[in-house]
C-alpha cells in the first residue's frame, strides 16, 4: 500500500487548496529567502494575485464570519484521516493561534516538517496495521500547528479576532472529519474573496505610496555617507552597502553556501527578523536568497561584516511578507561566518 506522510498531504491538502481558493501573497517564514510564487491550477488564475471575475449573480455571502469557517475547513479537511485525538486537536489550535499572532516569525517550516516526519510515518504505519496510535509529542503537534498558520490564506485579508477564531474553528471541523454547519457554492466564495482581496490591494496602494517615499527620503540621507556604495543593476535590483569589516580570504559566488548571522531591520527600526537575536546562525546557497542580500556578502570574506540595504526592487518588491510590508526598504547587518 502507498503511505503518504505529512509531507506529501500537507502539500497536496494545504498547497492545492490554497492554490485553489485563494490569492497567494508570497510570504516566506524567512523573509532573506527569495519565496516562490504558486500558480493556481484553476483556469483564470494564472497569476498569484490575480482574481477571477465575479460569475454573474454572483454575491458575497452576508454571514461573513462563517465564511471563515468554511474556509478553515477546506483548508484542512483532507488531514482528518489522522484521527487526531482531542489533545492533539487542542495543541495543534493552540499553536495554529499562536502562529497567526505572530509568534511564527522567523522559524523555518522545513525544521517542523523534519520533526514530525518520523512520528507521523510511525502513525501511518500504525493505522495500516490496525495498531493503537502514538500520540504526537508537544513539538509535533506545535510544529503542524505553526505550519497551518504558517499558509492560512486569511493572514492577508486583516481578519477580525471573531474570524480568526471561526477559521480556526473550522481547522478543527477539518481535522476532525466533521463538516461545518454552513457551506458555501464556489461562486459565492469567489464573490467573497474578490470583494476582500480588493479592499487590501485598495489599502496596499495607500501603503506602497507611502512608503516609497520614506524610501526616497531614507535613500537621500544615507548616500551622504561617503563609506556607503551603490550596487547599480539594470534589472532594478540594485543595492547599497557599507562595508563594516572586510574579512579574509575569497568572496562567495552564487554558487557557494554560506553560514551567516544576520539582523534584519525596517528603515523605522523595527526587527523583522534576526539570526542573531535567535543566537542562530543559518547557512544556505547564495542563489537561495534576496538579490540584495546575496549580492552584499559577496563584497567581503570569511569573517566580515556588511551593512545592505535592499530597496524593495532587490528584496520584495510591492509584496507584504510577514512583518515585511509592501514596497519596503529593508537594512540588514550581516556577518560572514564561513563558506562551506
Amino acid at each position: 500500500m502507498r503511505k503518504k506522510n505529512l509531507l506529501v498531504t500537507v502539500l497536496v491538502a494545504v498547497f492545492i487548496s490554497m492554490a485553489y481558493y485563494f490569492m497567494n501573497m508570497g510570504k516566506s517564514s524567512r523573509p532573506i529567502v527569495d519565496s516562490p510564487k504558486i500558480t493556481s491550477p484553476k483556469k483564470g488564475l494564472s497569476e498569484p494575485n490575480e482574481v477571477a471575475p465575479k460569475k454573474q449573480g454572483a454575491q458575497a455571502p452576508a454571514d461573513e464570519v462563517a465564511v471563515f469557517t468554511h474556509l478553515g475547513h477546506s483548508m484542512t479537511h483532507e488531514l482528518g484521516r489522522y484521527q487526531w485525538s482531542n489533545t492533539e486537536l487542542d495543541a495543534i489550535l493552540t499553536a495554529a493561534s499562536a502562529g497567526m499572532q505572530g509568534a511564527i516569525q522567523g522559524k523555518n517550516p522545513i525544521e517542523f516538517i523534519f520533526k514530525m516526519q518520523n512520528s507521523i510515518e510511525a502513525r501511518e504505519a500504525a493505522m495500516e496495521k490496525n495498531e493503537p496510535l502514538e500520540p504526537l509529542g508537544p513539538e509535533d503537534t506545535e510544529a503542524l500547528g505553526f505550519i497551518l498558520a504558517m499558509q492560512s490564506p486569511i493572514n492577508p485579508w486583516k481578519p477580525s479576532k471573531e474570524e480568526q477564531q471561526a477559521f480556526l474553528d473550522g481547522v478543527r471541523l477539518g481535522l476532525s472529519n466533521q463538516k461545518p454547519a454552513q457551506t458555501f457554492s464556489e461562486e459565492s466564495i469567489e464573490a467573497f474573496i474578490q470583494k476582500r482581496t480588493q479592499q487590501i490591494e485598495t489599502e496596499m496602494q495607500k501603503e506602497i505610496t507611502a512608503n516609497r517615499e520614506k524610501n526616497a527620503a531614507f535613500l537621500a540621507e544615507l548616500v551622504k555617507d561617503p563609506a556607503v556604495k551603490e550596487e547599480a543593476r539594470e534589472d532594478g535590483s540594485g543595492f547599497y552597502y557599507k562595508i563594516i569589516e572586510p574579512g579574509q580570504g575569497p568572496h562567495p559566488k552564487d554558487t557557494d553556501t554560506v553560514n551567516v548571522h544576520y539582523h534584519g531591520t525596517l528603515t523605522n527600526g523595527t526587527v523583522f527578523d534576526s539570526s542573531k537575536d535567535r543566537n542562530e546562525p543559518i547557512s544556505f546557497g547564495m542563489g537561495q536568497v534576496i538579490k540584495a542580500f546575496s549580492g552584499g556578502l559577496s563584497k567581503i570574506g570569511a569573517g566580515g561584516r556588511v551593512m545592505i540595504y535592499a530597496p524593495p526592487g532587490a528584496a520584495y518588491g510591492d509584496r507584504a511578507a510577514g512583518k515585511i510590508p509592501p514596497s519596503s526598504l529593508l537594512i540588514f547587518d550581516c556577518e560572514l561566518l564561513a563558506i562551506e
